[in-house]
């Protein structure tokens, strides 16, 4: 993998010991042997596995990208395949691309890059107005329903959304008007999720994320 010098070892081992680790504490976390690690830190071995990178990057709560390059000098210029780039430009071609794809597979890959984010990012705002809603459910002891219309966009509209939001208005006007706010934004977030997951498929990504079931914690 591309990296910017024989410098992996002792980026390892620097983020090693600022975290207060030992090799041995270090191998245990990320499931290798205190020999592999002993020969990456001291240039016996660099050409970790993806595996193994994830492994120890995981371990010591560093980001891949800071194990393969020296990030303390971000317009240091490295070679990347035929190019030769900033250090900085290198961390962003990790997860962006180089520019404008050209090519058919760059291409494919850019759009799946970027739909798949779009799916994660509106997942999270949902779940996270989902929770919300919890605080006004707690009101009345019930969602009346609710949680089956959430797998839709029209959870405001849907009569269990309806009744949630008179029952709560029986208890505080000013908060039934804050719900119904929610079911709103959330009904809108539900259509970003579902053009988001279309554009993603259309790209070839896993049809799995279709399901709006899926939207829960933890996914």
């Amino acid at each position: 993998m591309a990296q910017d010098d024989e410098g992996l070892g002792q980026r390892i081992q620097a983020y090693r010991k600022l975290s207060g680790m030992s090799a041995q504490v270090l191998a245990d976390a990320a499931g290798l042997t205190r020999s592999v690690i002993a020969n990456i830190e001291n240039g016996r071995r660099s050409d970790l596995s993806v595996t193994e990178l994830f492994a120890i990057s995981d371990a010591l709560d560093v980001p891949p990208s800071a194990l393969l390059f020296d990030v303390s000098r971000p317009f240091r210029k490295i070679q990347v395949g035929s190019r030769v780039i900033t250090i900085s430009a290198a961390t962003r071609w990790l997860s962006r691309g180089l520019g404008a794809p050209k090519t058919s597979g760059g291409k494919r890959a850019a759009e799946l890059l970027l739909w798949g984010r779009q799916v994660e990012e509106a997942r999270t705002r949902i779940r996270h107005l989902r929770d919300e809603m919890q605080t006004y459910v707690s009101l009345v002891g019930s969602d009346l329903g609710l949680s089956r219309a959430l797998g839709g966009a029209e959870a405001a509209t849907d009569a269990a959304g309806v009744a949630l939001v008179e029952a709560v208005a029986r208890t505080s006007p000013s908060a039934s008007a804050s719900l119904r706010a929610l079911l709103q934004q959330h009904d809108a977030e539900m259509r970003t999720h579902e053009i988001a997951v279309r554009s993603f498929v259309s790209a070839g990504g896993d049809a799995g994320v279709l399901e709006p079931a899926a939207i829960v914690p933890g996914d």
